[in-house]
């Protein structure tokens, strides 16, 4: 099996969430991690596979389905020959960060990007994110704001995130 990423960032994030969620390695699964460079090469590494008889199941931030204008939506995934019922979303209500608990975020955010006031993350600092617009693009934006660490790439998080966590997210894909 051959899990595509969109970049680095969700190749080392994948490979850790797994760990995390069965207890063994991803690869001890025989799943094989491809950065494929973004979703133009994600989409033509999928319709390869497909083309060759592989089973092809795509892991996509629950906001693609509503959001038209991503890149990664169902129509654009019906122009390769792929269907709705060929992707697992995953996020509550949008994205993958979106399911990890707000103590997991406030936890990582102490530890990996410490406020420039040297106060402490709450877990009500990122619990009043939740509900303006798009949850990863605040968080983003708040470490941002107040660390001289903070990830420049939002994609970064969930990376630290997962390999600080104790146990696994508590959404599953839908």
């Amino acid at each position: 099996m051959f899990r595509r990423c969109r970049g680095p960032h969700r190749v080392r994030g994948s490979a850790a969430l797994f760990k995390l969620a069965f207890g063994y390695p991803i690869q001890s699964a025989g799943i094989a991690l491809w950065d494929c460079g973004g979703n133009d090469g994600a989409l033509n590494f999928a319709k390869f596979l497909k083309k060759h008889k592989r089973t092809v199941v795509f892991l996509v931030d629950g906001d693609s389905i509503r959001d038209k204008e991503k890149e990664f939506s169902l129509n654009r995934l019906e122009k390769y020959g792929f269907a709705e019922k060929d992707c697992l979303f995953l996020g509550d209500p949008n994205e993958l960060e979106d399911v990890f608990s707000d103590d997991q975020w406030a936890d990582t955010m102490n530890a990996e990007w410490p406020r420039k006031d040297e106060q402490q993350w709450t877990p009500k600092d990122v619990a009043d994110l939740r509900s303006s617009g798009k949850f990863s693009k605040s968080l983003h934006s708040l470490l941002y704001q107040h660390s001289e660490q903070a990830p420049r790439k939002k994609e970064s998080m969930v990376v630290e995130l997962t390999r600080r966590c104790a146990s696994p997210p508590t959404s599953r894909p839908r």
